[in-house]
């Protein structure tokens, strides 16, 4: 049976374990643009052979209308003859990705050289092809055909205004798999169609099928549930049947509506699951949520359960609107425990009086809470809760409201820390030593008291990847790359840039890209190209304009274009490969099918070697130089003298609006300067800002022309 698409919970559900069964297909039960569900999003698959030049026309279009996970195509009249042929995806020529007989030796249906499957016939007829998506692994999705003039015709057939509702001249259906049948109505006038299916040819109506009936609970022998298509051209109409359902009174059509080789349109008129997850297959445990989101016990508290780990436990509230919260747990729906946020005055989180949990929804929201019973000690058992707002791309960071962990150090680890303090001071007086013999100067740079200053590493042209905004015109460019297992951004430091921690099942910290759209890419002044770090460890990559599918969804640009919004296809990515690279579209940018209409998608471009400008940026701090020669005493604020560092450092205690302890590249607080920097061609002061980058210890100081390494 057809599966609505359940919004996925994918780290809660996973920390919940017994919480819900959430049932979905396959090809739904993913959220990453590598893995089935946004793949073909992103992605057509067609039928490419022998018979259509081999890309010389348009492949044909296959569909999965019933959302089954198996996309199924239809070449109309095929000729008499030998013919050869596979799948593959986007009609694209560079064969990036496509699919034919199964491999044995490379075991792979995907990209193999000698993988075409063949037809012979005898006379004009039509081919079947099935690509089976259902798998974990795309490199060995199989694929299937028949040809018409083959198999028999199946018990079933589609009858209606195009066929004039006879008796003896229903269009067949073909079982393409055990209880699922498909068939074509071909070339059927532009207008209004009305159809269903029935049993073949059976002028009696003993069965027949069409639009689900919500009164009546059932598709099967209604009277006003008849498939009504409105058509714009001649059309080909693909029709699938599911009789796989225990309950045939509800067995679902679905159909695709298909003109020019493009897939018009996809529906289905079956029974929809209400899309809510399934009842818990475990008994709540005695311990829930309350709070002024349950009336403070007028309503019954939220269940909570254990989760896959023994003695910590989840639960969820209902979606609730924008405002402020109080909320804690207790047990047995009663007052005699209960937990909160950690007392440090009486070290207990149990039974304190004045221990809610306060926050603050700015949209509607979803509240987790977890409470860890595995300590020894129940009077400080820690409660955390995470607040979901797009489940459908969910990161959430858990808030810790326990008694904060000490760092314990035993007496040997403390008598340790001060061998080695000592045998650090002893090296340090040493070098100190040797540095006075080797020079009858004094050291005038930096006194001998004060600390060693940090490295300052600049970054280069190939610590970033570029987009080419000069044709798209985008107003803000987004960057979205992933990894089956995971992938981040990296600074010279190897900070993390663009990520999100998460906790693996083993208890091990993992790494994820934020959720789609992913990370503003930064614009280079003066340019129409962006640029963000390197992602290592991703394989694929997304370039867009800034939007969640949440936001199009439904959208029609037909009635309002202004809701159109872009992004490139899935871009097969390596970090060493594509450094320094820019990423340019390719011809024009194809609209979305279904619900997705307003999305556009530049399905073309390339990677090619990037030789403009780039924005620079300082890892770390700047050292300071303090020349004692130099009295500054009696100069005025932000005019400290600048030091020649390699053109690359701006002032030593201010910038032109001043700061307390920043130039333009160094402190937290400082203000902005003219520096000289090395373009390439000559030396030249460039004004930078200090920005917001300062937060994670780096500083944007020029846009420089890329210089060979």
């Amino acid at each position: 049976m057809y599966k609505k698409k359940i919004i996925g919970i994918a780290l809660i559900a996973a920390m919940v374990g017994s919480m819900a069964a959430v049932s979905v297909s396959a090809r739904e039960a993913f959220d990453g643009d590598d893995t089935i569900d946004n793949y073909f999003e992103n992605h057509t698959v067609g039928i490419v052979g022998s018979m259509t030049g081999w890309g010389g026309s348009t492949d044909t279009p296959m569909t999965d209308a019933d959302g089954d996970g198996i996309y199924v195509g239809v070449y109309k009249d095929l000729p008499a003859g030998d013919h050869e042929f596979k799948v593959r995806a986007d009609n694209d020529g560079s064969w990036t990705d496509a699919w034919g007989m199964y491999d044995e030796e490379h075991d792979r249906t995907k990209n193999g050289f000698e993988d075409n499957l063949k037809a012979s016939t005898t006379d004009v007829t039509d081919l079947v092809v099935m690509l089976d998506t259902n798998g974990d692994d795309e490199v060995v999705w199989p694929v299937s055909a028949f040809t018409t003039d083959t198999v028999e015709a199946g018990k079933y057939g589609i009858v209606g205004s195009l066929t004039g509702w006879s008796n003896d001249g229903d269009i067949p259906m073909y079982e393409y798999q055990e209880g699922k049948f498909v068939g074509i109505a071909k070339d059927v006038a532009a207008g209004s169609v009305e159809f269903k299916v029935r049993a073949f040819n059976d002028g009696t109506w003993s069965e027949s099928y069409g639009v689900y009936d919500e009164e009546n609970d059932r598709t099967k022998n209604g009277f006003e549930d008849n498939i009504k298509v409105e058509l714009d051209a001649v059309s080909d109409i693909v029709v699938f049947f599911d009789t796989t359902g225990d309950d045939d009174v509800v067995w679902p059509v679905s159909y695709a509506v298909i003109s020019d080789n493009t897939v018009v349109s996809e529906d289905y008129t079956g029974k929809v699951d209400d899309g809510e997850p399934e009842e818990p297959t475990a008994e709540p445990s005695r311990y829930g949520i309350v709070g002024d989101l349950t009336g403070w016990g007028g309503n019954p508290d939220y269940p909570m359960y254990e989760t896959s780990t023994k003695g910590v436990y989840v639960g969820k509230t209902d979606v609730l609107p924008a405002g402020d919260y109080e909320f804690k747990v207790r047990a047995d729906a009663a007052w005699d425990e209960s937990w909160g946020v950690y007392d440090e005055e009486n070290d207990r989180t149990k039974n304190g009086f004045e221990d809610n949990i306060k926050l603050t929804l700015d949209e509607e929201s979803v509240i987790f809470v977890m409470l860890d019973t595995t300590g020894d000690d129940e009077i400080i058992w820690p409660v955390s809760y995470a607040v979901v707002t797009d489940p459908e791309h969910l990161a959430p960071q858990w808030i810790y409201t326990g008694k904060p962990q000490e760092v314990e150090e035993s007496s040997k680890e403390e008598e340790s820390s001060k061998e080695e303090e000592s045998s650090k001071e002893e090296e340090s007086s040493k070098e100190e030593e040797s540095s006075k013999e080797e020079s009858s100067k004094p050291d005038t740079s930096v006194p001998v008291d004060e600390p060693s200053q940090p490295e300052v590493k600049e970054t280069k042209v190939t610590d970033y990847i570029y987009f080419d905004n000069s044709q798209t015109k985008w107003d803000e460019v987004y960057a979205y790359w992933w990894h089956t297992d995971y992938a981040r951004t990296y600074d010279l430091e190897d900070n993390d840039w663009g990520i999100q921690k998460k906790v693996n099942e083993d208890g091990t910290e993992g790494w994820e890209p934020v959720p789609f759209p992913g990370t503003k890419m930064t614009q280079i002044e003066g340019t129409d190209i962006w640029q963000i770090r390197v992602p290592f460890n991703a394989h694929k990559i997304i370039f867009n304009c800034g939007f969640t599918d949440d936001q199009i969804k439904g959208k029609n640009p037909a009635d309002d274009p202004s809701v159109i919004v872009y992004q490139t296809g899935d871009i097969v990515f390596d970090a060493e490969a594509n450094a320094g690279q820019v990423y340019t579209v390719e011809g024009e940018a194809a609209p979305g099918r279904g619900q997705f209409k307003a999305k556009y998608t530049y399905k073309t471009g390339a990677f090619s070697t990037y030789t403009g400008t780039y924005t620079a940026e300082q890892i770390g701090e700047v050292p300071v130089v303090v020349d004692p020669s130099d009295d500054t005493s009696s100069k005025p604020e932000g005019t400290s003298k600048p030091v020649d560092d390699g053109n690359t450092s701006g002032g030593t205690t201010g910038g032109t609006t001043g700061g307390t302890t920043g130039g333009t590249t160094g402190g937290t607080t400082g203000g902005s300067t003219s520096i000289p920097v090395n373009t390439g061609d000559s030396t030249m002061p460039i004004a930078v800002a200090v920005v917001a980058a300062l937060a994670l210890g780096t500083a944007v100081v020029a846009s420089r022309k890329k210089v060979e390494e």
